[in-house]
C-alpha cells in the first residue's frame, strides 16, 4: 500500500514521504516531513525522479501509446561496455510519462542474437512502483539486473523491449520498433 500512499502524497505536495526507518519487515515509519540529519530510506526517491539524469548512457526516444517515452538506458555491468556468457549486467531504462496510463503492464526485454535469446522481462521498479501510479510528467528511473545465461554465444545482441499486459502489447507510436511493437532500443556486445 505504501507506493499508492506515496503516489497520492506526491500529487498533493510535489513531494516524495520521508521514511526515517525501513528496518522492519512489516512495517516502515513515515512522516510528511523531512527530519534534519535523518536518512530518507524512501525507496521511490530512486525511482520516480524529478528530472531525467544529465546523461543517458544510450539514449533511446520512443512513445508507447502517446502515455509513456523512453528516454534511454544505462548499462552497468563488471566489465565496462562487455557482458560475458555466465554474468549478470544492470538496466536502467529512463521514462517520461505523458499520460495517466491507469493499468498495470510489465516490460520485457528481448536481447536477441547469434540464434538465442535473453530475456529481461519483469515489473517495473521490481514491483516496487506499478505503472498504474505513474503520473503525468514523472521522470522513471527502472533498474533491474539481467543475467546472461552460461550457455550464450559470443555476438552481437539486438535490445528490444516494450510493455504489456496478458497477450496485449503497448503500441510503439513513436520510435525505432519492429512490426511486434518492440522498440529496437541498441546492441550489447556478448563476450
Amino acid at each position: 500500500e505504501f507506493p499508492l500512499l506515496d503516489a497520492r502524497f506526491r500529487r498533493a505536495h510535489g513531494r516524495h514521504l520521508v521514511v526515517p526507518d525501513a528496518s522492519n519487515a512489516q512495517v516502515l515509519l513515515v512522516t510528511n516531513q523531512d527530519i534534519p540529519g535523518q536518512r530518507n530510506y524512501n525507496v521511490l526517491t530512486q525511482v520516480v525522479m524529478e528530472k531525467p539524469p544529465a546523461k543517458i548512457q544510450h539514449p533511446v526516444t520512443a512513445k508507447f501509446d502517446g502515455k509513456i517515452e523512453l528516454l534511454g538506458y544505462d548499462i552497468a555491468s563488471r566489465r565496462p561496455a562487455i557482458v560475458g556468457a555466465g554474468e549478470s549486467f544492470t538496466l536502467t531504462w529512463y521514462y517520461r510519462v505523458l499520460k495517466r496510463i491507469g493499468t498495470d503492464y510489465k516490460l520485457f526485454v528481448h536481447i536477441d542474437g547469434a540464434g538465442s535469446r535473453v530475456h529481461g522481462d519483469h515489473d517495473p521498479a521490481d514491483g516496487k512502483f506499478p505503472t498504474s501510479l505513474w503520473e503525468v510528467g514523472d521522470t522513471i528511473a527502472d533498474k533491474h539486473v539481467v543475467d546472461v545465461p552460461a550457455s550464450t554465444r559470443v555476438g552481437n545482441y539486438e535490445i528490444m523491449m516494450g510493455f504489456y499486459k496478458n497477450q496485449r502489447r503497448m503500441t510503439v507510436t513513436d520510435g525505432p520498433h519492429d512490426d511486434s511493437n518492440r522498440v529496437r532500443a541498441g546492441v550489447l556486445h556478448i563476450r
